[in-house]
């Protein structure tokens, strides 16, 4: 970064700077350069070079500036850098969230990167790894029933939106929205119709309390 300040040196003032120059590189501890002469004989600039990286190098221009810049400090091999691996940045940072394991088949509550408590679930096959969130909570909730679910029972499928396509019980007293086909509930009995996860009662109550929406969940 070039620092530049505007003087007005004379013509006086310009040659002591040289003479100055002089002296410092007799002493060892500093050097000089001279340009191109300039108009009246006299350098065009100036510059004083510290052997010492601490201090800047000083330009005297002989149009009025002074100029003052310092090296860029070498760029060092850091072998020490701790890394966290699969840990995603932004879970350090966001507080509460849910870890989903399909592998693991279990349900893991996270603060930053440490694990709260875990919950064995059912129903992992029809998960979709992917980042989601948490858009609504529900107790005595309704399920949207899909015309698979009227076409598997030889049943007459109703228009879309009709009230005989919500159906209460089938995702138990308590769910968790992640979509409008995707919940984590504690259905009695689990269907792939109703899909999404099933928790047992106790588990869910916990669960429950623990998030809400806005809470970020990853499927892995």
């Amino acid at each position: 970064m070039n620092i530049k300040k505007k003087i007005l040196p004379t013509r006086a003032q310009f040659l002591k700077g040289v003479l100055a120059a002089v002296i410092c590189t007799a002493s060892s501890s500093c050097s000089y350069f001279l340009s191109e002469r300039g108009a009246g004989g006299l350098p065009a600039s100036l510059s004083y070079v510290s052997k010492d990286e601490a201090n800047p190098v000083v330009s005297w221009q002989q149009n009025g500036l002074i100029v003052l810049s310092r090296p860029a400090p070498a760029i060092t091999q850091r072998d020490d850098i701790t890394s966290l691996g699969f840990v995603p940045l932004e879970s350090l940072e966001r507080g509460t969230w849910l870890k989903i394991n399909r592998l693991g088949q279990s349900v893991a509550v996270m603060q930053g990167i440490k694990e709260l408590t875990q919950l064995p679930a059912a129903g992992f096959s029809s998960l979709e790894p992917g980042t989601y969130e948490v858009k609504l909570k529900q107790e005595n909730p309704l399920w949207y029933a899909p015309d698979s679910y009227f076409k598997s029972r030889n049943q007459l499928v109703p228009t879309a939106g009709d009230r005989s396509r919500y159906r209460r019980g089938a995702l138990g007293d308590r769910a968790i929205f992640l979509s409008a086909s995707l919940a984590l509930h504690n259905a009695v009995f689990g269907s792939p119709e109703v899909g999404g996860l099933q928790l047992s009662p106790s588990d869910m109550e916990i669960l429950y309390g623990l998030i809400g929406p806005g809470t970020l969940v990853e499927i892995k």
